[in-house]
């Protein structure tokens, strides 16, 4: 991603375009993606994609990224 899309600072056009292709990507791997709005200082909007997916564990598995 970093190759293709670049710098993606909170709120830029980079972003918008990080943010759809890692929805897509985890959508492609079963799981259901959902983006929730994240207010800057600057007025700008961030992003977070938040993704699910069923299992037959009763655990949870976090994972985040920067």
């Amino acid at each position: 991603m970093a190759a293709e899309i670049g710098i993606r600072p909170g709120g830029s056009k980079a972003e918008g375009k990080a943010v759809t292709y890692a929805s897509e990507y985890l959508a492609g791997l079963g799981y259901e993606p959902i983006t929730t709005e994240v207010p800057l200082p600057n007025g700008k909007t961030s992003h977070n994609v938040i993704a699910t997916k069923k299992g037959a564990s009763p655990l949870t598995v976090v994972v985040g990224a920067h």
